[in-house]
């Protein structure tokens, strides 16, 4: 079953820092999701991976410095709104839509 986590980093990271952490996510084979700014909703089948485990790496890719949180979640519904396209992968990863 698949882990899905929402991490997010503080606003003082800059540009390249977050390419870092999307450039790690790719890296790991997490499925994600990125259209806001700094945070990513991801995927893992990995029983390993954990909000803790995620938290560290990111901190390690943002310098220590900056506020990075990690949720895991279980998700019963979402709702969002936005340019078509932007929720395909949510649709398909994280299930249940409420209109």
């Amino acid at each position: 079953m698949a882990k899905r986590f929402i991490a997010m980093v503080g606003e003082e990271v800059t540009k390249e820092q977050r390419d870092q952490v999307t450039a790690f996510v790719k890296s790991k084979g997490l499925g994600f999701w990125h259209w806001v700014g700094n945070v990513w909703l991801l995927t893992s089948s990995s029983d390993d991976l954990t909000a803790s485990t995620l938290r560290d790496s990111i901190r390690d890719l943002t310098g220590g410095d900056p506020m990075v949180m990690v949720l895991e979640v279980e998700p019963k519904t979402w709702a969002g709104f936005g340019l078509t396209g932007r929720f395909e992968w949510i649709k398909k990863n994280w299930k249940k839509i409420v209109s």
